[in-house]
């Protein structure tokens, strides 16, 4: 049986952490097994040269996935559910089967390129949600002590955050994976100072996402976390392997503190709003009085979005009744950054 379990922070440079994640960083939180197989591994997989402490005898390597040592050397290839993967590349061994619905990809391209924050088991196109919570002002917190995101709403995925779910579903297989964010907690002064995970729980089935996320300060001991309930119903109208339309309706529940945001893009990053949230909680005050409670029957935000897809999976615009609004015309409706710098 092979059984993964975390490896522990300290294997990761801070420095590498103190925003979230992104496929640019060198290292990522890689996988052990709980026998002696410990090994350091890039983003894709590829062992550390000098830091594999692999017995060579264990079958199983990056993600739990079968090594096929035999093809090209000591965990340069994985059977990775018989497409093939070579990490050192970060490519399948054969064509994508499903690779007409990412136009914008190359049909050996695994994981979008972001083993970080999506899956392939399928080959299937999926789409992609984040919901996050943010602190708009600069300071923030018991005297105004702790940094801030210092922003308004935004689509822009790099955007710093206090708390973050990454939600992958796929609207043929009707499966849904959803990972947490790090973000970085410290005051003025650096006198407390850590990378803070949000924690997931993914209770989705079926077409029905269902994901709650926790943002804690890890610099900060008793600090309540910031949830968020992401609960929303996924349908399509039409042939999904033509050009259909993907209806999307639910709420953003939980904590009325920090501002919150959801949106959801293509394969393409096109990006379409769900909704953001402006909170009313006091600047200094807000984190300590606010967030108590889960708050999941709080709604903030309310999902009613008909988005016109083609036949390659990429979003064309959203329907409001017969007719069909650009991608631009639907995110101008929102408030947020984006729409301040495109009026410049």
């Amino acid at each position: 049986m092979n059984t993964l379990q975390s490896i522990a922070n300290n294997t990761i440079p801070k420095s590498l952490l103190l925003a979230s994640c992104k496929v640019e960083t060198m290292f990522c939180n890689s996988s052990v097994s709980a026998t002696s197989n410990l090994p350091y591994q890039y983003h894709f997989g590829m062992p550390m040269p000098g830091r594999n402490m692999n017995n060579g005898d264990y079958r199983y390597g990056f993600g739990g996935h079968e090594k096929d040592d035999e093809i090209k050397g000591n965990g340069n290839h994985y059977e990775f559910a018989g497409f093939g993967l070579d990490p050192r590349l970060g490519k399948r061994w054969n064509i994508d089967p499903h690779f007409r619905m990412m136009p914008a990809w190359s049909p050996y391209s695994i994981m979008f390129n972001n083993p970080l924050s999506f899956t392939d088991p399928s080959g299937l196109y999926p789409i992609y949600i984040i919901t996050r919570s943010y602190a708009p002002f600069k300071w923030f917190g018991p005297g105004n002590e702790w940094h801030g995101d210092n922003r308004g709403h935004t689509l822009d995925r790099g955007a710093s955050y206090r708390g973050l779910a990454s939600i992958t579903h796929d609207t043929e297989t009707l499966t849904t994976e959803a990972f947490g964010g790090r973000s970085r907690s410290y005051t003025k002064d650096f006198s407390k100072d850590a990378i803070s995970p949000t924690e997931v729980s993914n209770r989705s089935s079926g077409n029905n996402i269902d994901v709650h996320s926790s943002a804690g300060n890890e610099a900060q001991v008793g600090a309540q976390p910031i949830d968020q309930f992401t609960k929303l119903k996924v349908t399509t109208s039409g042939d999904i392997k033509q050009d259909h339309v993907l209806n999307i309706t639910g709420t953003i529940s939980g904590d009325d503190f920090p501002n919150q945001e959801s949106f959801i893009y293509d394969s393409e990053g096109n990006s379409l709003w769900l909704g953001n949230f402006e909170t009313s909680g006091d600047q200094q005050w807000g984190p300590v009085f606010d967030l108590f409670f889960e708050n999941e029957d709080d709604v903030n935000i309310n999902v009613d979005i008909s988005i016109k897809v083609n036949k390659d999976g990429v979003f064309q615009g959203v329907m409001q009744g017969d007719k069909m609004i650009s991608i631009e015309d639907w995110n101008k409706q929102f408030k947020s950054d984006d729409n301040a710098s495109s009026d410049q």
